[in-house]
């Protein structure tokens, strides 16, 4: 696919509101459980056992999805590298604007790798999505998406225990 941060990001927003009433109902002192995934390299505690599935949009690759939490989180890797700071902030900058819709980008680390953080707010849930891009050539994206205004949120929590190879 052309843009494959765009489509997971709209697979992203598509599978929140496909799970949003799901996602609402459920209680909120979350219990975060460590998962590892060693063919993609990574570690993270989340709210539950992730499950394949292929998202709405043609031509885009299965996801990991912990569908009925809040937060849902949806996670997703390719191989891509990108040797300046510059060329991977364009890159996500081109591809998660969707229309008009306004996000916030903010450069981080995350584990020791090169991160973007992109914020933003559609149809009355937050997406918070997290595109690091590691020393193996590899870029992950980790999305969060919850109610908007809930104010006990574990995604702190969350990307805190992000570990990547």
């Amino acid at each position: 696919m052309k843009h494959p941060v765009r489509a997971y990001l709209l697979s992203s927003v598509l599978l929140a509101f496909a799970g949003s009433s799901a996602a609402q109902q459920s209680s909120p002192a979350i219990e975060l459980i460590e998962y590892t995934n060693d063919s993609l390299g990574f570690k993270i505690d989340l709210p539950c056992d992730p499950q394949w599935q292929k998202p709405s949009i043609p031509g885009s690759k299965a996801v990991l999805v912990c569908a009925a939490t809040t937060p849902m989180v949806i996670i997703n890797s390719e191989r891509r590298s990108f040797d300046e700071n510059k060329a991977f902030d364009e890159y996500v900058r081109k591809q998660v604007q969707v229309g008009a819709m306004p996000y916030e980008l903010t450069r981080e680390k995350l584990d020791g790798h090169k991160a973007r953080r992109v914020r933003l707010s559609a149809n009355g849930q937050d997406v918070e999505l997290w595109v690091v891009a590691t020393k193996t050539d590899r870029l992950h994206m980790f999305s969060f998406v919850q109610p908007s205004g809930q104010l006990a949120s574990a995604i702190p929590s969350i990307v805190a225990s992000i570990r990547l190879k």
